[in-house]
């Protein structure tokens, strides 16, 4: 952990750790002190409650549920008539067969994985230029930040 290290990270880190359970206390007290919890609990207990009551008086989930599944029985009337479903499985399945015959005519799934190759193989490049010049530069703060004997 980097808590025990004796360098730099370590004490970034320890003092985080304090940092944190120093807020960690703050809430605890602030809590103890005016009940926040508590008070919060029964905030949410009191407009669960009035959430029922409101629905239980103006019936909203029953009258959406009605309109709902009248919205079904609509729609598969209309199916029924139109044959929407067929016709949408249909136009999917010569989508799908114009997607093949464009991808093998001009070989679009070929070039995308090359370009994506080629694309991935340039930003591996690119992170290991950066990750050498970091290393380079922590190096040199090494060497120059280290203590004289």
């Amino acid at each position: 952990a980097a808590t025990t290290n004796s360098g730099l990270a370590g004490s970034v880190a320890r003092q985080t750790g304090e940092s944190v359970a120093s807020v960690g206390d703050k809430c605890k007290e602030i809590n103890k002190k005016h009940a926040i919890i508590k008070r919060s609990s029964l905030m949410i207990k009191s407009a669960a409650k009035k959430t029922r009551e409101f629905d239980e008086k103006h019936k909203i989930t029953s009258t959406s549920i009605k309109i709902g599944n009248s919205a079904v029985q609509g729609a598969k009337k209309v199916d029924e008539k139109h044959h929407v479903v067929d016709n949408t499985k249909l136009a999917a399945k010569k989508a799908i067969e114009k997607v093949k015959d464009v991808n093998q005519k001009h070989h679009v799934t070929e070039k995308t994985a090359k370009a994506a190759s080629f694309t991935s193989k340039k930003v591996l490049e690119g992170a290991r230029f950066v990750s050498r010049k970091v290393m380079t530069k922590e190096t040199k703060f090494a060497t120059t930040s280290s203590p004289s004997a």
